[in-house]
């Protein structure tokens, strides 16, 4: 019996979280500006790629329903093979990782929504000036398994009932200045 395997957006449907995202998110170019003016902006994501390096390349890790027999009702795998989000996000962030990252790395996170905000901050301090001071818990290199739930002040099971923990993941400070560097022209 094979189950088939749920996108990150089928299970916050799932959830009932996606819709009030998705209103969130689709604010006009105008609408964010005038936010952003007013001083009520709101960014909202969390969409990170897990790959873990295989035989068959890096593998993504997904998010499936679990055996009928299990207690859970979902459960973590990996794709049969390298998917396109993990070929084209590993490429990129490794690209400048340095030889020592690279060569010590067996599961990688890749945060594409943070580095695309990353990017957009870079171009609207460019364009109107000002500054960005980003601040958060993580590292200033490429890793993985940094992924946890967090229930009642405690870490709990990372898929132990959905929408009631908080999910939390380190930010690679790395690949944010890369971005913004990119997003300037100086990298």
């Amino acid at each position: 019996d094979v189950h088939p395997l749920v996108s990150q957006a089928e299970l916050l449907h799932a959830l009932g979280i996606f819709a009030r995202l998705q209103s969130l998110m689709q604010a006009s170019t105008e609408e964010q500006g005038a936010r952003l003016q007013a001083g009520v902006e709101r960014l909202v994501g969390n969409s990170n790629t897990d790959a873990q390096k295989t035989e068959r390349g890096w593998c993504e890790r997904l998010v499936t329903l679990a055996d009928r027999s299990s207690s859970e009702h979902f459960q973590l795998m990996l794709s049969p093979g390298e998917t396109l989000a993990s070929r084209l996000l590993v490429e990129h962030r490794l690209k400048y990782a340095t030889q020592g990252e690279k060569e010590k790395l067996e599961v990688l996170e890749v945060s594409s929504q943070a580095m695309a905000l990353a990017q957009e901050i870079a171009v609207r301090v460019g364009t109107h000036g000002g500054g960005a001071l980003l601040v958060d818990y993580g590292h200033d290199r490429a890793f993985g398994n940094s992924l946890q739930a967090i229930r009642d002040h405690r870490f709990v099971d990372l898929l132990d009932q959905p929408g009631m923990s908080d999910l939390s993941a380190y930010v690679d400070f790395a690949a944010l200045r890369h971005c913004c560097s990119l997003a300037a022209g100086t990298s």
